[in-house]
């Protein structure tokens, strides 16, 4: 793999506004699978999730706070702009969706389910 160009992000986590340069990279080899396809860095993921601004952390706190603390989405808000995590309404709306799906996610996970309910 070669580095082909460079891409810039901005995610907000909880703690702080992180500027993020991605050396997107590709395969110079023709038989390889990723000949002249970006590859982008696996640790973005661990960050956020593509193309959203907030980090993995904003949106599991949004969840938390929605699913165990009962809190609506106006309180969320404003529990996150206490924080000082800019962020409007709209998109505390939009992440406790993605919670919601990466949830359904985990818990259609059948291996996982398989082995919590074979014991």
């Amino acid at each position: 793999m070669q580095d082909q160009y460079h891409n810039y992000r901005t995610v907000t986590t909880l703690t702080d506004v992180v500027r993020l340069t991605l050396k997107i990279r590709h395969c110079v080899n023709a038989s390889c699978a990723f000949f002249h396809k970006p590859y982008r860095p696996e640790g973005e993921g661990a960050l956020a999730l593509p193309k959203y601004e907030f980090g993995l952390d904003v949106i599991a706190l949004v969840g938390a706070l929605r699913f165990q603390s009962k809190m609506t989405v106006p309180k969320i808000h404003q529990e996150l702009l206490r924080r000082k995590v800019e962020i409007s309404e709209r998109s505390v709306t939009h992440l406790l969706e993605r919670y919601e799906e990466l949830l359904a996610l985990h818990l259609k996970d059948d291996d996982r389910l398989r082995d919590l309910l074979s014991e």
